[in-house]
């Protein structure tokens, strides 16, 4: 998490140094253009290297009577946003970009990818609330190597800070969310000892995943950083050995190459 509070830290040293009177700041509210035909690059940088994503609007959908936007992307996808985005159908109210669908994501290497509905999750708010936006529960039973898992998770979204750009030469400021996603994860494998059933866990509740977003106005998202970082239980005592590694920590940054609103 190291590098995502200095990115934050960096965040307020310039809001502070550029804008004294937050209070002043122009709030704008197209922080995630959806028209039709734009597009958006971006350069994901991992421990393994370097890869591209290319995001791109694709059309839209009525769900509930409200009108969403899809996304799409090339393959193969590798950002955690460009999965994310692309997965799920986006609408805009005044103040909020909202996601629904039902998202994918295996945080943990080994065990299969956990199936998340959302509907209408608040990726941001430029009215800037503190704390959480939105948030879903939930608890799933799947199955690794014919043995039956329960897996408990949360996602949520958070206001996150708000960063500050000043155009000094027209005396104008501007205000961006940054939001973050945040995973957290309980899983207990239940072992079947003849007419009895013992749950045994595997994962203690812990958060695993944690996605900070900078979203920019007329642009969308420009910054994307990531990082997993899990420990599964000691069950050498037990006699188990889990065929998937005992820990993992990694780290991730998305970041805007090139785009097109609308063209």
């Amino acid at each position: 998490m190291k590098n995502i509070y200095l990115f934050l830290l960096a965040i307020v040293l310039l809001s502070c140094s550029n804008n004294d009177d937050n209070s002043q700041a122009e709030i704008e509210t197209n922080f995630f253009p959806l028209e039709a035909n734009s597009y958006w690059t971006y350069t994901n940088t991992n421990e393994q290297g370097q890869t591209k994503d290319s995001l791109f609007v694709v059309g839209t959908e009525i769900i509930s009577n409200q009108e969403y936007t899809n996304l799409d992307a090339q393959i193969p996808r590798t950002g955690f946003m460009t999965v994310f985005l692309s997965e799920t159908a986006l609408r805009k109210t005044e103040t909020q970009l909202l996601a629904t669908g039902n998202l994918g994501i295996a945080p943990v290497d080994g065990l299969p990818t956990i199936d998340i509905p959302i509907t209408d999750f608040i990726l941001y708010d430029t009215t800037f609330p503190n704390g959480e936006l939105s948030s879903v529960t939930n608890t799933i039973e799947q199955e690794f190597q014919g043995i039956p898992f329960e897996v408990t998770y949360t996602l949520s979204s958070n206001h996150v800070a708000i960063l500050i750009e000043d155009d000094f030469e027209n005396g104008t400021s501007s205000s961006s969310p940054v939001t973050d996603i945040k995973l957290t994860l309980a899983i207990t494998a239940l072992i079947e000892a003849g007419p009895i059933t013992i749950p045994v866990p595997i994962l203690s509740e812990q958060e695993v995943l944690t996605a900070v977003n900078t979203y920019v106005n007329n642009i969308g998202l420009t910054y994307s950083e990531v990082e997993i970082s899990y420990q599964l239980e000691d069950l050498s005592g037990l006699g188990i050995e889990l065929p998937i590694p005992e820990e993992g920590m990694s780290s991730a940054t998305q970041i805007l190459d090139t785009f097109s609103i609308g063209n």
